[in-house]
């Protein structure tokens, strides 16, 4: 069993943007030779890596390193998303073959991928392509999520977990040299999830926009809407949703051996 996670002392180990650094970030702006804030993004985002990095100007990035986190949704099964669950292992190996997005867009930029199963429903090596490294399947939790539309997605156990490896990785990475992580995740209906979390935390109607539909289907409205009002009761904080909220406090389930 995964050891309890005390998101109260992980909290407390986080540095902080250095205020100085993003202040000084923000007067060098206004002394460049450009007009005030031609550059867009590019501006607040120099101001940021200044504050994370704690000097300004802000250090080269040497070693980018990308993290996507592929999972399947069980929500998916409830009509949220354009395309079939299958896709997410598609795109796994896709991402695997250097032939996704994210490949040509580190590759131009001298990123690294990682690909990570933390949780897609399948078993790789009875599927059509065969086995993937012993490297993508190391921190999977699950095969798959359960339905957030009917009740917690995951129990308790698993969601912590989950966290753990996410904090694994980054240390393995951060330890390797990267001195910046850039955190991806792929699952078919993910932007449900993400929307319910969003609506609980911030108390919000939050409509979860799903990926190649033109028009937001009802059922992704009322999933989202009815997910978050049930874990609004119990949840008020970040650790009561990855401990109560979208996880279950009970023991997990049996594994299935069926696509979601």
């Amino acid at each position: 069993m995964t050891p309890s996670v005390d998101l109260d002392v992980i909290n407390s180990n986080v540095v902080l943007p250095d205020d100085l650094a993003r202040d000084s970030a923000r007067e060098r702006q206004q002394h460049l030779t450009k007009p005030a804030g031609s550059l867009g993004v590019l501006e607040e985002l120099s101001v940021w890596l200044c504050g994370v990095q704690g000097s300004c100007p802000p250090r080269p990035l040497d070693r980018v390193s990308v993290v996507v986190f592929a999972a399947d949704h069980g929500v998916a099964q409830s009509g949220v998303s354009a395309y079939p669950p299958e896709v997410t292992a598609q795109m796994v190996r896709n991402f695997l073959a250097g032939g996704a997005a994210v490949n040509v867009l580190a590759q131009a930029t001298g990123a690294t991928v990682r690909v990570i199963d933390i949780g897609v429903d399948i078993d790789w090596a009875d599927s059509d392509g065969g086995p993937v490294p012993d490297t993508v399947t190391a921190f999977k939790v699950r095969r798959g999520s359960d339905d957030l539309a009917v009740g917690p997605a995951m129990t308790r156990d698993e969601a912590e977990q989950a966290f753990v490896a996410g904090m694994t990785i980054a240390d393995e990475e951060i330890d390797a040299g990267a001195d910046l992580l850039i955190a991806g995740d792929m699952g078919i209906g993910n932007p449900t999830p993400a929307a319910t979390l969003i609506a609980v935390l911030s108390a919000t109607d939050v409509a979860s926009a799903s990926v190649g539909l033109s028009v937001l289907p009802k059922d992704a409205v009322t999933v989202v809407a009815e997910a978050a009002t049930r874990n609004s009761v119990c949840c008020t904080s970040p650790r009561a949703i990855i401990t109560r909220g979208l996880a279950a406090t009970t023991e997990p389930s049996a594994p299935r051996s069926s696509t979601m």
